[in-house]
């Protein structure tokens, strides 16, 4: 396999699973386990994938919208029982968990969308992170001091500053320092009527 460790590892797995699964008398044990397993393996097979999606009808799109589908799935097939709270919780991953990945695929398909649709050039899965949303969330943090919960004011006094003080963009990523990254990357400049206040716009 060519997408890694982890995928390697995966692919074995799903492997054993399936030769063990035979050995039952009930063959539909394990199932639900090589299920999530198989999907697991997927994304994780598209998210290192090197190649540039180019055209919607991409085959990795339409692997992405199953995966989702499945999680989602699973979490209204285990509301749907008369589980207690506590064995529905028990029954799935962490509510974090599921959003993270949940969140994942959907704005990885946004984004590839909203790329293509507005010929703004391919999108390479491999090179797709979150350090600009981290830095931003840092940034916010760290201007808070004490403060876990600022307000819209507060929020917004800090993404200015985020903005005066640095790029938000990635040299690694996507959205890397080039006209591709408009409207993300900004730049302050002086109103000319007023010496003491600045104002921004996106980078031209």
């Amino acid at each position: 396999m060519w997408f890694g460790n982890t995928g390697k590892m995966l692919t074995s797995g799903i492997a054993c699973f399936q030769m063990y699964q035979q050995s039952l008398v009930s063959r539909n044990h394990l199932s639900g386990t090589i299920k999530l397993v198989e999907n697991t393996a997927t994304l994780i097979k598209i998210f290192r994938d090197a190649r540039a999606i180019t055209t919607l009808a991409d085959d990795r799109l339409q692997q992405l919208e199953s995966v989702r589908s499945f999680f989602l799935k699973w979490e209204s097939d285990v509301d749907a029982t008369d589980f207690t709270k506590a064995e529905k919780a028990e029954a799935l991953l962490s509510w974090e968990c599921r959003d993270d990945i949940i969140s994942t695929i959907t704005g990885f398909l946004q984004l590839v969308k909203f790329k293509l649709n507005a010929n703004l050039g391919d999108v390479t899965p491999a090179r797709i992170n979150s350090d600009i949303v981290e830095n931003v969330f840092c940034q916010q943090r760290g201007f808070n001091g004490n403060s876990t919960n600022p307000n819209a004011f507060m929020y917004g006094k800090n993404v200015n500053a985020v903005i005066i003080g640095q790029s938000l963009t990635s040299k690694n990523s996507n959205a890397k320092s080039t006209t591709t990254a408009m409207p993300f990357t900004f730049h302050p400049f002086k109103n000319s009527g007023k010496k003491s206040s600045i104002l921004y716009q996106p980078a031209q």
